[in-house]
């Protein structure tokens, strides 16, 4: 039992790192007008996963080698970690501009379109530089010292733990449709993609902050729908549809809140930041009747 318990913890410790470094990463090379699509493309990915959980699970019942057999698929997912570079917006946060300008010519060399950065002037403000020479201690600190950003964090805070404990505590399933725990496992992700694919019009025609406010707001409506008592047949109920439709509609709002944080914080604090909200989801998450 400690042994199983341990290894949760590191599973659980790994992937927090892993996916919340992996995103913020590859979010500052996207351009604007396309983190919509990455934004989805990422969560999504998450769907992809349980097909392939059930697919292990199925056919390999000892636990040791269910998670053997997980982390070589995992292992696969670091091959582009170590062949990309930073991205030049976060050289550039911290005053590396060499690195950036090298960074620059590789990706238009891969695009076909090579550019030459030689007699550019890459400026650094004098934030950069003062970030540069700064400890995560320091920069912890600067919390304290701007106001907005303390608040604008807490904010976002208390958004990741309003949507996390909507999505865990208050989630009645997709997974009671099967009779086994693999098709049960099945409907969950196939829930969680209608989500995601609801997400991409949501945001492109709300907006961010509309669309976590639009969001919140109908998964709101659909519990309190949920309250009335009718009953049509074994299965369904109005209150399961209404608990379906809200568990599409804040798994929107759990994916669009990744964006939404990104975006408002700063390149150099954008890691703290995120981590921090993350964190804070965990907890709402741990509420949750598993």
């Amino acid at each position: 039992v400690v042994s199983t318990q341990s290894t949760g913890l590191l599973q659980g410790f790994g992937n927090f790192l892993s996916y919340s470094g992996t995103y913020i990463w590859v979010l500052e090379y996207v351009p604007e007008q396309y983190r919509v699509y990455y934004n989805t493309w990422s969560a999504m990915t998450w769907c992809f996963g349980y097909p392939i959980l059930v697919g292990i699970s199925y056919f390999i019942r000892n636990w040791h080698f269910i998670h053997l057999a997980s982390a070589m698929v995992i292992a696969l997912t670091y091959i582009p970690v170590v062949l990309l570079p930073d991205s030049p917006r976060y050289l550039m946060s911290i005053g590396k501009v060499e690195e950036a300008r090298k960074v620059l010519i590789l990706y238009s060399r891969l695009a076909r379109q090579p550019i030459d950065l030689s007699d550019v002037n890459l400026v650094v403000g004098e934030s950069a530089t003062k970030c540069d020479q700064m400890s995560v201690a320091a920069r912890i600190a600067e919390f304290k010292e701007h106001k907005s950003l303390l608040l604008e964090t807490v904010v976002q805070w208390y958004i990741w733990f309003v949507s996390c404990l909507l999505f865990y505590f208050l989630n009645y399933g997709w997974g009671s449709f099967g009779d086994t725990p693999y098709v049960n496992y099945l409907f969950a992700g196939l829930g969680e993609a209608i989500a995601y694919v609801v997400c991409v019009p949501v945001t492109k025609y709300l907006g961010r902050r509309m669309g976590m406010i639009f969001s919140l707001g109908l998964c709101c409506v659909c519990y309190l729908l949920g309250l009335i008592p009718w009953q049509w047949s074994v299965v369904w109920s109005f209150e399961r549809l209404m608990n379906m439709v809200a568990n599409i509609v804040v798994s929107c709002a759990f994916a669009l809140v990744f964006l939404y944080t990104n975006e408002l914080a700063p390149t150099t604090h954008r890691g703290l930041v995120v981590s921090s909200c993350s964190l804070v989801a965990r907890i709402a998450a741990s509420t949750g009747p598993f």
